[in-house]
This record gives structure tokens, sequence and C-alpha cells, in this order.
């Protein structure tokens, strides 16, 4: 698991408009920073997508910045519904890691993230790299 990152970047269910309780304790516990991307490529997994990076220029994978008010609380929180907490059985399908976030105001940060630690053999590529704009 890696340190602790105040900004976390989320692409998935966790992302604003979400009725979830997980995202609903993050919107609660978190500055929303505005929209971001990171390079990568998205995955479709089952009802949830899966964040590939790649050092690619040409894809890239939409989501939402947030400054976490106390990220040594909330990110546990969130590792158990990732299920990559330290109760879950290994091998995890995400682990948390520092990305690089390039923001809409063109401003790059580090951000934690869930990234996909699966095989994505079999799953359908999400092409816009957006989750919630997937047809």
């Amino acid at each position: 698991m890696t340190i602790p990152n105040e900004n976390l970047f989320v692409y998935g269910t966790l992302r604003r408009g979400s009725a979830s309780e997980p995202a609903a304790l993050l919107h609660r516990s978190g500055r929303f920073l505005g929209p971001g991307k990171v390079r990568g490529r998205l995955y479709l997994i089952a009802a949830y997508p899966g964040l590939v990076p790649s050092s690619g220029t040409g894809h890239w994978v939409h989501g939402d910045v947030y400054c976490l008010d106390s990220p040594e609380i909330i990110l546990p929180k969130l590792d158990i519904y990732e299920g990559c907490g330290p109760a879950d059985p290994p091998p995890h399908e995400y682990r948390r890691e520092i990305v690089p976030v390039l923001l809409d105001s063109g401003e790059w940060i580090d951000a934690s993230a869930y990234v996909y630690a699966s095989s994505v053999l079999g799953k359908r590529e999400i092409p816009s790299g957006d989750f919630l704009a997937q047809t």
C-alpha cells in the first residue's frame, strides 16, 4: 500500500453524482478540486471500471479530483470498499498508488488512485475513458 496522499483521483463509482455510501463519505470528507484526467486506459470490469495507467499520450481516463481532509482516516475506508483493505485476501483486484493527474485548469498534481491490478483479458475497453459517458 502506498503512503496516503491528500489528493484522490476517482473515475468510477466514487465520482460526483454516485449514490453509494462510500461516494457520499468521500464527498463529505474532501474538497472537490475539479475534473481531471490520468494517462491510461479504462476497462469495464463488471458494473464498475478499472484504470490501467499507461505512458502513451493518446489515452486518458477522466474523473474527479478531491483533496481529502483526513486521508489517513478516509483512505483505509475506501480501501475496504475497493477490496484492497488489510482484511481482503490477495490477490487484490485494485491497488492504491500515486499517479500524475492533469487538472482541467492545466495544472499537474500527484494523487492517489485505485488502479486495476488484475488481467484485462476479455474485458471491454471504454474508448472515451469516461465511465459516466460510456454507451
